[in-house]
């Protein structure tokens, strides 16, 4: 087991009675914006370190086969609890366990997008370093098709970082696997709780919403459609 998938299932008693019940991620609802001219139900998204399921949920609703990843067990059984009560469609979500720091238990090029709010930035690059964050990278580079979105939800926990040096920190860490799309930042003393050891509360200037995109010089990549403005965010209501 990972260092970061040690920490995570270590903490999560201290983790959800604190955090409660907090509306989809913006980066889930930028995920579901941008396919909103495709048939939802052919596709399927990845949402990589699901917790008790608020962006899974979330992106069922919208339509989307999901695929939920995570490290606790316990997790995904309420996760798969809350989509029977949602009275969310047969065959619509899958959840399996995953220690996603070293491999992300999907074939190669099966999914559309992938989702990821707060595990490579804040788990995997703090507790699995540099070397972690790059294996994951290489993972979810795999089990993305060609063009496939990779949306996240960043934070280096490095403080007093400028939008543009978190914005080059991050391109220069997916670089070689993703073409960037947009890079923007979520807002200034950003708050968002983190179970480590203690449960303890972060606010710094760290944090972006990344959308990019799988490519492949050789064979080129599909057009990605364009964007109107994102979701609004409401930093009172968390990630």
């Amino acid at each position: 087991m990972s260092k970061s998938a040690e920490i995570y299932r270590k903490n999560l008693p201290f983790y959800y009675p604190i955090v409660g019940d907090i509306p989809p991620s913006r980066a889930a609802r930028f995920l579901a914006k941008a396919f909103r001219k495709e048939d939802r139900s052919r596709l399927t998204v990845v949402d990589a370190g699901c917790g008790e399921g608020r962006d899974t949920l979330f992106l069922l609703r919208e339509g989307f086969h999901v695929i939920a990843l995570d490290a606790s067990e316990r997790n995904l059984k309420v996760l798969s609890q809350k989509s029977i009560e949602a009275n969310i469609a047969s065959g619509m979500l899958e959840c399996r366990i995953a220690d996603l720091a070293k491999k992300i238990p999907i074939g190669d090029s099966e999914v559309d997008a992938l989702l990821d709010v707060w595990v490579l930035g804040p788990i995997i690059l703090r507790y699995d370093g540099k070397a972690g964050a790059i294996r994951y990278l290489k993972e979810v580079y795999r089990v993305l098709k060609l063009g496939g979105l990779f949306v996240s939800e960043f934070e280096t926990l490095i403080p007093n970082l400028s939008s543009e040096e978190l914005k080059k920190y991050f391109a220069n860490l997916v670089k070689g696997f993703f073409s960037i799309i947009t890079l923007e930042s979520i807002e200034t003393d950003y708050v968002h709780y983190l179970a480590i050891q203690n449960l303890h509360r972060i606010e710094e200037n760290s944090a972006i919403l990344a959308i990019t995109q799988k490519e492949d010089i050789r064979r080129g990549v599909k057009k990605y459609p364009k964007l109107s403005k994102t979701p609004s965010f409401d930093p009172s209501r968390g990630s």
